[in-house]
């Protein structure tokens, strides 16, 4: 009884195999990249929210990063580096999670490549479905908005792929390789 009693205290702690996630969490917290791209991402976010939610900030932000936007990002979307900044989080995240079961090449796994594959796809598809409407309409493409999304997650994860594989900077990689192949079917 005493036993049960003293085993209860520590309820809350994690079995031995579960996802661990709080743990886990604290340990990419304290390594070098993870808590990086958290910030960066937190930043973005939150500078998102603000122009959005105040028209005066985002005047401010418009007049210092104007030059780096385009007109159809002033009231109603995201900045593109957000989109970048969840892709590699999430293929961060995944490679650690479950890179250790999958194929290894260079410093990537097979499980980093599936999870920017994964979340290229939904922003392909979020992407092309509300804010690329004028070069892209799903009802009367040749290419479905389903097959443009699942090229859009393969060009992702081919993009987060090849970087390391080449030996080259993934963060010079990806934007170019990206756009270069996501204009590719649109022409």
């Amino acid at each position: 009884r005493q036993q049960q009693k003293q085993l209860d205290r520590f309820g809350h702690i994690q079995p031995q195999g579960s996802w661990e996630i709080p743990r886990k969490t604290f340990h990419y917290s304290i390594e070098d990249t993870y808590p990086a791209l958290v910030a960066f991402l937190s930043l973005v976010l939150s500078t998102e929210v603000l122009r959005f939610s105040w028209d005066s900030f985002n005047v401010l932000y418009c007049k210092v990063m104007g030059s780096l936007m385009r007109k159809s990002e002033i009231h109603s979307r995201l900045n593109g580096t957000a989109y970048y900044l969840m892709g590699v989080l999430v293929a961060f995240i995944c490679g650690r999670l479950w890179g250790k079961y999958t194929f290894k090449y260079g410093n990537k796994s097979l499980a980093g490549t599936l999870g920017a594959m994964a979340i290229g796809s939904l922003v392909t598809n979020y992407f092309f479905s509300e804010f690329l409407t004028e070069s892209y309409d799903p009802d009367s493409s040749r290419i479905p908005l389903y097959a443009m999304s699942l090229y859009g997650g393969l060009v992702a994860g081919l993009s987060e792929a090849l970087g390391d594989s080449a030996g080259l900077d993934d963060n010079l990689v990806i934007p170019i390789l990206s756009s270069i192949m996501l204009w590719i079917p649109l022409v």
